[in-house]
């Protein structure tokens, strides 16, 4: 069961960078000491039912940072603790290997860029909190399951493809088989051809003819099950690419470089989040 908590008390973190010299400066985030209190809670041994926390921004405050739910029944549990729309920060205790991560989730498509901006800002402020804890992972709302992470944690720490269940299915060996009987033979290659005046003029010419992008607001690709409805241009699988990169940042938290780098299973949950999938 998870439950909401709250706590007095309060410190700030600071950090350097180099606008101030090297000098620190406050980050502007302000980490209420129950968050502290309660990621010791999650990593009591004594404590087995209790095994995740989030934090988020105190009601009515644009810089406090404070516990919204602590809890225990792992990662799923956690998941249907996050409310879409409302970014929150937080780590968890895997079941299966007793390892440490933790987790940032930035809203969805209703919350307000200037929200997003904010707690990405205090991300670093806050998982500074979070000792212990062995690297960052996704959790969204709702569909995250232990299993999810675990994939995760296979490609950011080598370590766990040996202490998990999961195994990844060895490559298939390539066996060279003779040619059939009366199979023709492909012709040699010509090393030293070259290629005539037209031949290089069509293919200039076929590779500088590009169609230029074409862009869409956010609310006319998404919530679409049928692709007929969909804006001339726009590949059904893959609509986020028909927004613009300003837009595409407010929907998803991250631009498209970052998005691209992601495996295929977490962009699809990402799209499934913002109703693009």
């Amino acid at each position: 069961n998870s439950t909401s908590t709250s706590f007095g008390g309060s410190f700030s973190t600071m950090q350097t960078g180099c606008l101030t010299g090297g000098v620190k400066r406050s980050s502007g985030a302000n980490v209420l000491s129950n968050v502290s209190e309660n990621w010791s809670k999650v990593r009591d041994d004594g404590l087995p039912n209790t095994d995740w926390l989030i934090c988020g921004f105190l009601e009515g405050s644009k810089t406090d940072v404070t516990t919204l739910f602590i809890g225990g029944g792992g990662v799923e549990a956690l998941s249907n603790a996050l409310k879409p729309n409302t970014p929150a920060y937080g780590g968890f205790r895997l079941r299966s290997n007793g390892r440490f991560v933790t987790f940032f989730h930035v809203g969805d498509e209703t919350t307000s860029s200037l929200l997003k901006g904010r707690v990405c800002l205090y991300k670093q402020a806050v998982f500074n909190i979070f000792q212990g804890s062995d690297c960052e992972v996704t959790v969204l709302p709702n569909v995250t399951t232990e299993y999810d992470v675990m994939m995760q944690l296979m490609d950011k720490i080598p370590s766990t493809k040996h202490t998990g269940h999961m195994k990844r299915r060895p490559q298939e060996q390539t066996v060279a088989r003779p040619a059939a009987a009366g199979a023709v033979k492909p012709a040699p290659r010509n090393h030293n051809f070259q290629p005539n005046s037209a031949s290089v003029a069509k293919t200039t010419t076929t590779s500088s003819v590009r169609k230029k992008p074409m862009y869409y607001p956010y609310e006319s690709l998404k919530n679409i099950s049928d692709s007929s409805p969909l804006p001339s241009g726009v590949d059904p699988c893959h609509r986020e690419q028909s927004l613009t990169a300003q837009e595409f940042i407010q929907v998803f938290g991250v631009d498209q470089p970052t998005f691209a780098k992601l495996p295929k299973w977490k962009q699809n949950q990402l799209k499934k989040n913002v109703h693009l999938f």
